[in-house]
């Protein structure tokens, strides 16, 4: 989606939810694929959770700006959308109550 409408989009998106005072925090996490243009860019906005497809020498190089930039780079971690969970709230109860 941000590959079509650019970065400009995300730092528009970014602006109305901080407007909006969400509650929760949040931090951002894009799949570049191979779009290096738009990964040096959201690396240059400090997006907190970049993930892109490269060969080993280029990823090498990419690692080093986003080192720079305090930017993690292909994360390892897995995305649960807690909306599709039926009864959510007792279920987390049970967890943090044993």
């Amino acid at each position: 989606m941000i590959n079509r409408l650019g970065r400009d989009w995300l730092v528009e998106f970014n602006n109305s939810i901080k407007e909006n005072k969400i509650k929760n925090k949040y931090k951002l996490f894009i799949d570049c694929k191979k779009n290096y243009g738009l990964l040096i860019d959201l690396l240059e906005l400090e997006v907190e959770y970049l993930k892109t497809e490269a060969d080993k020498n280029t990823l090498k190089r990419l690692n080093q700006i986003a080192r720079k930039n305090k930017v993690s780079l292909n994360p390892n971690f897995s995305i649960v959308d807690l909306s599709r969970i039926k009864h959510i709230n007792k279920k987390i109860t049970n967890i943090l109550a044993g």
